[in-house]
């Protein structure tokens, strides 16, 4: 009768083991559709690349780059880009986030929100005057949080903020498509 209740026992923990999905990240192609990218994780950011870029080691030791969701930052080699590196810097470097994954771009990064201390730091970017709302790319963003990040953007420009201190800040689109059409012209020649 114990014998019977041991592996009685012991198939459920194996059977409720199998049900349990363990918070890991699975590898993603480019052929998989936004809705499987809706997953979670939590993580510690290692590098910071620029304003909207980062680096970050999950709880399994596996490394992520990330594109900041719903925003964009001036090029390091524009201006303000090295004031929006190191503003993202500030806010995180070195400190456990919560990694919401929305899709993965051409890059193979995952595009994903990020929250530290239970504050969108996406959000705070846009809202410290160190990138811009990236509309283009906001399709899928949730109505109220389109309206937030744009209402934070209007308050850092109305403000001065951050890159919109300068008389004319060059949105980053601009400036790589600038920089594009440099190199076709270079090579032209």
């Amino acid at each position: 009768m114990i014998q019977k209740m041991k592996l009685t026992l012991l198939a459920s923990m194996i059977l409720l083991n199998a049900c349990v999905a363990p918070e890991h990240t699975v590898p993603h192609t480019s052929s998989q559709s936004t809705t499987n990218h809706r997953e979670s994780y939590t993580a510690t950011v290692i590098k910071i690349a620029d304003g909207d870029t980062i680096t970050v080691q999950d709880n399994h030791g596996v490394t992520h780059k990330i594109r900041l969701a719903y925003i964009d930052a001036p090029e390091t080699k524009q201006n303000y880009g090295s004031d929006s590196k190191d503003g993202l810097t500030k806010l995180i470097s070195g400190k456990p986030v919560r990694v919401n994954v929305r899709d993965i771009d051409r890059y193979q990064r995952e595009v994903a929100l990020i929250e530290a201390d239970g504050r969108d730091v996406n959000y705070r970017q846009v809202e410290l005057g160190n990138a811009w709302h990236y509309t283009q790319y906001a399709k899928n963003q949730l109505a109220e949080d389109y309206q937030r990040y744009q209402a934070a953007m209007a308050k850092a420009k109305e403000k001065k903020l951050g890159l919109w201190s300068f008389a004319r800040p060059q949105a980053p689109w601009d400036y790589r498509k600038q920089q594009r059409s440099k190199k076709t012209t270079s090579t032209e020649e």
